[in-house]
């Protein structure tokens, strides 16, 4: 994780209007996101939604940020710790069990009329699904980047929905050094070697 001066210095120059700033932080973050989803996958309906709502509370962390009021990092990880509380305490009704009001109280002179059900929330639906299609993306990101920081971080740009080519080759110059019109090649014979790569693995 860099260090809290830099992402100060970043989330400064995302407000001035550089895209890549705001990537770069972003970037950083991912990992903590992921550990964080990783380790209440149990506890909700939805891990993309919860990632995705993730970046959207550091992009308004970003937005918000005003260096009189601290640094960015702790205002960023008080919005996760949040985004944490709020999913757990939300989560939907997945899968509804219906139990008759006289199988659980074991009365039996209950109108039909007044007969009711009782549902059950089965947090637990669905999870195996969505942790297989993480393992299934991961595998797809390893077998894409091959090991490659350069292609990893494109990957993981991609991932959240930054695809701007420009802007990608603007920040992958600044990590990586080069022209960032050679980085914007890079990025366009990669997409292209990834959809034939997937396109044949369908």
């Amino acid at each position: 994780m860099v260090n809290s001066d830099k992402l100060n210095t970043l989330a400064l120059m995302a407000q001035r209007g550089c895209p890549e700033s705001e990537l770069d932080i972003l970037l950083r973050f991912m990992p903590v996101i992921e550990r964080i989803s990783k380790t209440i996958r149990h506890l909700i309906d939805d891990e993309v939604a919860f990632e995705a709502y993730c970046y959207n509370l550091i992009k308004q962390a970003i937005r918000k940020y005003d260096e009189s009021k601290g640094n960015l990092r702790w205002q960023i990880e008080i919005r996760l710790r949040d985004a944490r509380r709020h999913f757990i305490k939300n989560r939907s009704k997945r899968r509804k069990i219906q139990v008759s009001y006289e199988f659980i109280t074991g009365r039996t002179d209950v109108d039909e009329e007044r007969k009711r059900t009782i549902e059950f929330e089965d947090v637990l639906a669905d999870i195996e699904s969505m942790v297989c299609e993480r393992e299934r993306l991961q595998e797809k990101i390893a077998l894409l980047a091959k090991g490659d920081p350069k292609k990893t971080t494109i990957l993981n740009a991609w991932l959240i929905g930054f695809d701007n080519d420009s802007e990608l080759a603007l920040l992958l110059a600044q990590q990586y050094g080069g022209k960032s019109e050679s980085h914007r090649r890079t990025i366009t014979r990669f997409r292209s070697y990834c959809q034939a790569v997937l396109a044949g693995s369908a």
